[in-house]
């Protein structure tokens, strides 16, 4: 069933996404709202934030957020477990943040603290890119794209749910756990051999990984 459910993600949106696209001001603080809205009546919540960003920092509807807002937001619902992908640059500098509560179980993002996280990179000097047909940003498109390559096999996806059972965590968190790695080309249990972040491969952004277990 929870595969079915993310499968059909494209089709339809899930309960409490909140696009902040084009917010302004006193519009952009529904991100907060929304989390803290979530948190209220699911026992998992996961966070997806592609957007400008700098140390403990992200700019949403031109409305700056540092990291120890969702820290609080997250802090308040100990009983929800959350996951949390940040796409933008420096976005390393929230591990630790976040990674300090005892409810997150999954953190990832496309970039170390240090550097800047980038689109979608096609070529680079005589290096190309293993899916040269992505969108998007480099780091986002390939990881969702390894989500979705589990979620379309049978046995991939059973391999998660093991995973997930094994260590008593969310499945979601063992789905991107196990795509965070395929996208680096680093999962050979799930045949992911190659490395679809061409800007990681050149060495311009390496992506960051926290879990809980």
């Amino acid at each position: 069933m929870f595969r079915d459910k993310l499968l059909a993600y494209k089709a339809a949106r899930s309960y409490g996404t909140v696009d902040v696209n084009g917010l302004v001001q006193s519009d952009a603080n529904k991100i907060l709202t929304a989390i803290d809205s979530m948190a209220s009546s699911h026992s998992v919540v996961t966070i997806y934030i592609l957007s400008h960003g700098n140390i403990d920092y992200v700019k949403l509807g031109g409305v700056g957020f540092s990291a120890w807002q969702f820290k609080n937001v997250m802090a308040a619902h100990p009983s929800t477990k959350f996951n949390f992908f940040l796409g933008s640059c420096h976005g390393g500098s929230f591990v630790n943040d976040l990674g300090s509560l005892e409810n997150v179980r999954l953190i990832l993002t496309a970039a170390k603290s240090n550097e800047s996280a980038w689109p979608d990179w096609d070529t680079y000097g005589s290096s190309t890119d293993y899916n040269s047909y992505d969108l998007g940003s480099e780091w986002t498109s390939s990881l969702f794209e390894r989500a979705k390559s589990i979620l379309e096999s049978s046995a991939k996806w059973q391999l998660v749910s093991n995973y997930a059972s094994a260590y008593k965590i969310p499945t979601i968190s063992a789905l991107f756990y196990q795509a965070h790695w395929g996208v680096l080309g680093a999962n050979s249990a799930y045949g992911f051999t190659s490395n679809l972040d061409l800007c990681n491969r050149v060495g311009k952004e390496t992506p960051q990984v926290y879990k809980s277990w």
